[in-house]
């Protein structure tokens, strides 16, 4: 497991590439206080912060040296809460990579 940098590691959020392939990364995080909205259950952005992160490391993996990578659109199906004390776990595969744009879904 790598640890994130920057943004994400005040999330506490862990990259996994060990289990990894090309184009596939796993992204994992145990829930704190500090991921939990109004409701005492995660806030929406942290399952957003979580795919864009697996998604974007999937893709990253893909490109040359020189390439970056930013996401251009994310569409999120919120399913059911999570709590406190609870593991996330996002899997982002690269689906589709042309010349200028990639696709991945999770």
């Amino acid at each position: 497991m790598a640890q994130l940098i920057g943004f994400h590691s005040s999330i506490g959020f862990r990259l996994d590439t060990h289990r990894s392939r090309e184009g596939i990364i796993t992204v994992s995080g145990r829930i704190e206080h500090h991921h939990l909205n109004l409701n005492r259950v995660v806030h929406g952005g942290v399952y957003c912060t979580l795919l864009d992160t697996a998604l974007g490391a999937a893709v990253l993996q893909t490109l040359a040296s020189d390439e970056i990578t930013a996401t251009t659109s994310l569409y999120v199906d919120f399913l059911r809460p999570a709590r406190l004390g609870q593991v996330l776990t996002s899997q982002g595969t690269v689906t589709r990579r042309g010349r200028h744009i990639a696709f991945a879904d999770g």
